[in-house]
């Protein structure tokens, strides 16, 4: 497959379905949904937060980037989550299954952790 190709099979099959599964997320949060019959493009409005490896520095200031993001409710705005190494420690908490079974929700900071 040449370059061409893969981008064509991208718009095509993969960009659809992530499309998708943001709308309901955005759905889910009363957020502005999208269309998921759009190729790729900047128009979207997609929102990425990366955060970088650097171990525990890096993980301590991620997770300072996002208490403060929930904190202005900015959070539940991000649509794809990037992590690398000590961000990933931080990073991987925002994908927690407890948080869709009723417990705080990560993407805005509010509710109460279950009882264990």
């Amino acid at each position: 497959m040449n370059e061409s190709e893969g981008k064509q099979q991208f718009n095509r099959e993969v960009f659809p379905c992530e499309l998708a599964e943001i709308s309901k997320r955005r759905k889910r949060l009363g957020l502005a949904e999208l269309s998921s019959d759009r190729a790729a493009s900047p128009e979207l409005g997609l929102v990425g937060l990366a955060l970088s490896g650097g171990g525990i520095r890096s993980a301590t200031f991620s997770l300072g980037v996002i208490q403060a993001l929930a904190k202005h409710g900015l959070l539940k705005h991000v649509d794809y989550l990037s992590t690398v190494s000590g961000g990933g420690f931080i990073g991987s908490c925002l994908n927690d299954p407890e948080a869709e079974r009723g417990g705080a929700d990560a993407t805005t900071g509010e509710g109460e952790p279950d009882e264990p």
